[in-house]
């Protein structure tokens, strides 16, 4: 059974019974989270004044990660590769040409 199933079937029972009708699916899912959204904050908050850190803003926190990120120097994927291939040891390389097979050899 499906969310709206369960709830005509709730809603019926309730018509029934008299009382009020259940609220919809999907109704308060935004509500639900954002305030599953500030009991996390809350949590870290106490958890910082607890272990004796300031409790700081989540938003100055997330602008500081973005204006870190935008000071450091970007790099192209083929600068990266380069970077890499001069710091990674020299890789053996197979012989250009293969060995010559033997007359009975398959």
């Amino acid at each position: 059974m499906n969310a709206s199933q369960q709830h005509l079937f709730d809603a019926y029972r309730a018509a029934q019974q008299g009382r009020p009708t259940p609220p919809a699916p999907g109704q308060h899912d935004w509500r639900t989270v954002r305030e599953l959204r500030d009991t996390v904050r809350d949590d870290l908050r106490f958890r910082a004044v607890v272990s004796e850190r300031p409790a700081r803003s989540y938003l100055r926190a997330a602008l500081a990660r973005l204006a870190d990120r935008l000071r450091t120097p970007r790099t192209s994927p083929a600068t990266r590769t380069a970077q890499a291939a001069r710091t990674a040891p020299a890789a053996r390389t197979a012989p250009s040409c293969p060995r010559p097979r033997a007359a009975g050899c398959n």
